[in-house]
């Protein structure tokens, strides 16, 4: 399923983030906004990229752990909080592999 658009408030943007996150273990939605695709993941992905293309994993929830590779701050079976610390990555080969035991929102920012 693709989203297009989740609102131009930041209110009503956040408030549609968390019902994706509600219907990802239902569908595989895409949400495309202006500046980046947004997905919601739990378990285990591959993701094609860019390099040098700018990532962002902000945790929906309290992940216990979580495993990023191919990315240039990798993360190693450490727990995540819904933070800003793991935003403004970047994708260092043309694909990348997370493992979460939890739902995170995986921000796969365009490219100019």
């Amino acid at each position: 399923m693709c989203i297009r658009d989740i609102g131009l408030r930041y209110d009503h943007m956040l408030g549609n983030l968390f019902v994706v996150s509600k219907f990802s273990d239902l569908f595989e939605i895409e949400v495309i906004t202006n500046h980046s695709t947004i997905f919601c993941i739990k378990g285990s992905k591959t993701i094609e990229a860019k390099i040098g293309q700018q990532i962002s994993i902000v945790a929906a929830e309290n992940v216990e752990r979580i495993k990023v590779t191919g990315l240039k701050y990798s993360l190693t079976n450490e727990p995540l909080n819904p933070s800003s610390r793991a935003i403004s990555n970047e994708a260092t080969g043309e694909k990348f592999s997370i493992k979460c035991t939890d739902k995170i929102f995986l921000f796969l920012n365009h490219i100019d």
